[in-house]
């Protein structure tokens, strides 16, 4: 589907040579700069209510999974609901490089609503599985994909709409996986009572398909007005920039402060996941009603949006008051407080501690996801932040993909949900802890290369001195000129 190249005529400033060149995800070699408005308003509620259904039904899964654990004819065993929910997960995030090459080629608007109709195919014929394993290809698999083709150009389009209101309007997107969480999970659990799972899937594939109509939205920013001759150099540096994705790839990846960032992330999400997973099964497993077990994703979604728009709020703020906090730092706080939150799951089977674990989690949770585009931003620059991003999830999918079938495989082994909570608590407090002096080295390295450009500047200046060009400024050069 061809993209447009205009947004009805709304005006967009083009950018200085002192202003940060941000290149379309589908419009790659073509500067302008992000409106921080307009039309980027209509592209946020697109993005917000596309996590709706794409995360709503993701980290709502657990409801159903409760269901198939205690369907003796389908005999899923928790280990592999966890593969199930792993492999969805996975593939929405690892699949986001690739994803973003495609966006690159065909555009954010028409690469989302393939992934809308690829995912809802995926639920839809999982009304058909009668053994466990179509699960994992029908819902794992080929709804993962759907995901993953929805989740990262919805995400990128609001980036490069937006600048000095980036973190608020990412927030306010990233917002609507923590309403789809609280509209979802009692949701599902109706449209279980009353048309058993199966058709619980059925009715779910009908409601992505909205995903489509969403995605139209998401009209992609215009191409600024440029000569014919700086046009021509443009079209020369796309095709080199085309050929030349994996190289500039790899000089982002060199990156120390990155490297560590990624590592972070990685062993942070080995236990992501299951909370969203197991929180049911386990209200379940406690003695509690399905009812109030659905009530436990609600219970997290409710706060995860709280979470997503209040550190997204308070990150723009700070940076808008100069308030030296660095973004790393406060993505160091999310992670840590997800980790508690996690560990404290042990302390109780009463529903108060569960609603209380739900509250915390999907607070620092919320925070968490919504600063991480903010924080590759941050450490690689704008302009880079599908790459930097897409990397970051691809990442994190390792280890949402192992985490759940290792913790489901712990409950298996020990029929106790404890053991697989303080697992996962372990791996995001670890992850914490490795992010932890990322504030202090990113300081160090803006230090060091601000130095090296004022050395560079000094030298410079020599040069031109001892070259016999006298450095006269140029005010002086005026007055004497008027006079």
């Amino acid at each position: 589907m061809p993209e447009e190249t205009s947004l009805e005529r709304e005006e967009v400033t083009p950018l200085s040579e002192q202003d940060s060149e941000i290149n379309s995800a589908n419009e790659c070699g073509v500067a302008y700069k992000a409106p921080d408005g307009g039309w980027g308003w209509v592209v946020v509620f697109s993005s917000f209510f596309i996590h709706v259904l794409m995360d709503g039904f993701t980290f709502s899964y657990g409801v159903i999974a409760a269901e198939l654990a205690l369907d003796e004819a389908m005999g899923v065993s928790r280990q592999l609901n966890g593969w199930t929910s792993s492999v969805l997960t996975g593939i929405k995030l690892g699949g986001s490089p690739l994803v973003s090459l495609v966006s690159r080629r065909f555009g954010d608007r028409p690469v989302t609503m393939v992934g809308a109709c690829v995912a809802a195919a995926g639920l839809a014929l999982s009304y058909f599985a009668f053994k466990p394993w179509v699960l994992l290809i029908s819902i794992g698999v080929i709804t993962g994909i759907g995901t993953s083709l929805m989740y990262l150009p919805s995400m990128v389009i609001v980036g490069l709409y937006f600048d000095k209101r980036r973190s608020t309007a990412m927030g306010i997107a990233f917002g609507g996986s923590g309403l789809g969480m609280f509209a979802l999970g009692p949701l599902m659990e109706y449209l279980m009572d009353v048309y058993s799972w199966r058709g619980a899937l059925l009715v779910l594939a009908g409601i992505m398909l909205n995903g489509v109509v969403f995605a139209s939205l998401m009209r992609p920013l215009p191409k600024r007005p440029r000569a014919a001759t700086e046009a021509a150099s443009s079209a020369s540096a796309e095709n080199k920039s085309s050929s030349d994705h994996l190289s500039r790839l790899k000089t982002l990846l060199s990156d120390r402060n990155f490297q560590l960032f990624l590592l972070s992330q990685l062993v942070f999400d080995f236990g992501f996941d299951t909370p969203f997973l197991y929180a049911p099964d386990r209200a379940r497993k406690a003695g509690h009603s399905g009812l109030l077990a659905a009530l436990l994703i609600s219970i997290m979604g409710a706060s995860n949006v709280a979470g997503r728009f209040g550190f997204g709020f308070v990150l723009d703020r700070l940076a808008r008051c100069k308030c030296a906090v660095d973004k790393t730092a406060m993505q160091g706080v999310t992670m840590l407080g997800a980790g508690l939150a996690a560990l404290g799951a042990v302390l109780s089977e009463s529903y108060v501690v569960m609603v209380a674990h739900g509250v915390a989690y999907g607070l620092f949770i919320g925070g968490f996801i919504s600063v991480t585009p903010a924080v590759c931003a941050h450490l690689l620059g704008p302009e880079n932040l599908s790459y930097s991003y897409g990397v970051t999830l691809l990442c994190q999918s390792v280890g949402v993909v192992l985490g759940p079938p290792l913790t489901g495989a712990i409950f298996d082994a020990t029929r106790s949900f404890d053991a697989s909570y303080l697992t996962a608590a372990a791996f995001m407090l670890i992850g914490s802890f490795i992010a932890m002096p990322l504030p202090w080295l990113v300081k160090q390295q803006r230090a060091t290369a601000e130095a090296a450009t004022a050395a560079k500047a000094t030298a410079a200046a020599a040069a031109a001195v001892d070259g016999g060009v006298p450095l006269i400024d140029s005010t002086l050069v005026e007055l004497n000129t008027s006079a």
